[in-house]
Formats: structure tokens, C-alpha cells, sequence
């Protein structure tokens, strides 16, 4: 079981995977939701949020990546290579330009997949024990940070 929230859009979910969305800039953890679209710089960097915020139960692994539009496009997304059991928050990830000319991003552009995988154990053993992949601050800066997202979009996510 997963939970996308409020940002949920039917048309980006399928049977086991979920196109995840472009919000905003991160200015040091916090995302930034004053312009519907971003600059990514020729050969730069730019650290961003996802539109959605994910709730994974202690049974739901995600692996995730870019999308080939992405690609396409001359930029990559730069993520950890999976999302725990358990995570909950918006998606904290990086975009680097690999061109020399700049690239735009739009808010509620598709820019990854997240892969959804049941990882309840075979054995019969009722619950899956999982440290916990985040703590305290950390956790704390997520959940702030799809707070901001939702608030800032308002009722128009749907619209996007």
C-alpha cells in the first residue's frame, strides 16, 4: 500500500508504478514555489522537490529513476536509488543539465517513475521490521516541505 496525497493524479498511475511530478526549487530545505518553472543551467545543478509526497507502508519498497523525456531533454535525475518501507514525505531529489545550452522545467512536468514493489516476507511472518530511513530533522524537512507544496498550489494541483 502507498499513498500519493493530495497531489494525486489518476492519468500518472498505473498497476505497479507512479510518474512522480516537478514542484520546485529547494532553498535549503525548504522548496521555493515562486515561479511555475525553472532554468536548469548548461552543465548545472539545481536541487528540487517532487510534486507528490509519498507514504509507503512497512510492505511497499520504491525503486525509482528518470523518465526518457528527461533524457530527451539533456537532463538527468539525480536520486538515492531507492525509497524505504515506511518513507513519508515529498521526494528530495537533484537535476543536472548534461547540455551547454539551458534547459526549462515546468511545475507538474513528469520527471520520474517510481516502481512499487510488495516486499512482504515469504515465511509468514505477520510484519517486516525496517530501521527507519529518517529521523528526526530530516523527516521533519519532508513533511514541511509537501506542506509548503500543497499550500502554495492550493486547490489548482488537479489542474496542472
Amino acid at each position: 500500500k502507498f499513498n500519493v496525497g493530495d497531489a494525486y493524479d489518476p492519468g500518472n498511475h498505473y498497476q505497479s508504478y507512479y510518474y512522480f511530478r516537478f514542484a520546485a526549487i529547494d532553498k535549503g530545505g525548504v522548496p521555493d514555489m515562486s515561479s511555475s518553472h525553472i532554468t536548469v543551467p548548461s552543465n548545472g545543478f539545481i536541487r528540487i522537490w517532487s510534486l507528490e509526497g509519498f507514504e509507503l507502508s512497512q510492505r511497499v519498497l520504491g525503486l525509482f529513476g528518470g523518465i526518457s523525456d528527461l533524457g530527451l531533454k539533456g537532463l538527468q535525475l539525480i536520486h538515492s536509488p531507492s525509497i524505504d518501507p515506511g518513507f513519508k514525505g515529498a521526494l528530495a531529489l537533484g537535476i543536472r543539465n548534461l547540455t551547454s545550452e539551458d534547459v526549462e522545467l515546468t511545475r507538474a512536468e513528469r520527471i520520474g517513475k517510481l516502481l512499487l514493489f510488495d516486499v512482504t516476507e515469504c515465511s509468514g511472518q505477520s510484519t517486516i521490521t525496517t530501521p527507519d530511513a529518517l529521523h528526526g530533522e530530516k523527516q521533519e524537512q519532508r513533511d514541511h516541505a509537501r506542506r509548503v507544496i500543497l499550500a502554495a498550489l492550493g486547490g489548482r494541483i488537479q489542474k496542472l
